[in-house]
């Protein structure tokens, strides 16, 4: 076990010096199984979490270069501490980011009406999700994650729940404006 192994982990999963030490320890100094098992331990803490109330809000924004595309999205959280920490704030400003990039049509699979599922074959729902739901999309930045595991990432470090209430995107071609909208 080297220092340099023990600030990957601290780094890229936000945990204390011990901590790290410990699961490094743990996985007899593999540092990939170490990783994976820290967001494995991530993932079922903030499952727990999700169960508290989430009663303060924060709106993040985001406007593209060109000033044709905006997105809004209201994110809550537990505390009026964290809605207007700087932290949150910039959580919120790239999910929007996000949400002006894909162009998401619903929040999640539940919001999506029946008469849709019903014409789309079974075996391609997962695509249609992917391309569609807000919670099921790969995060523009870092494809390799959903924004849903992006929550319980920001949840894992931060102690905090949070959880997206809706969001809006405009995009203005010719005076024409679309607008889509989850609630």
């Amino acid at each position: 076990m080297s220092i340099r192994e023990v600030k990957i982990i601290r780094d890229e999963t936000g945990i204390g010096l011990k901590s790290a030490q410990n699961v490094l320890n743990a996985s007899k100094g593999d540092l990939k199984k170490a990783l994976e098992s820290v967001k494995e331990e991530g993932k079922r803490i903030a499952y727990q979490r999700t169960a508290k109330l989430t009663k303060s809000s924060t709106i993040g924004f985001y406007v593209h270069g060109n000033q044709r595309i905006v997105a809004m999205v209201e994110i809550s959280c537990e505390s009026d501490l964290t809605a207007s920490s700087d932290f949150f704030n910039e959580f919120a400003n790239r999910i929007a980011m996000h949400v002006a990039a894909k162009k998401s049509k619903y929040l999640s699979r539940k919001d999506v009406p029946n008469e849709i599922l019903e014409a789309i074959p079974s075996d391609e729902l997962n695509e249609f999700y992917k391309q569609n739901c807000l919670l099921d999309q790969p995060y523009v930045c870092n494809e390799s994650m959903s924004i849903n595991d992006l929550i319980f990432e920001f949840i894992y470090k931060h102690k905090e729940n949070v959880e997206i209430n809706r969001f809006s995107c405009y995009t203005s071609r010719r005076e024409i404006w679309t607008i889509r909208q989850a609630i």
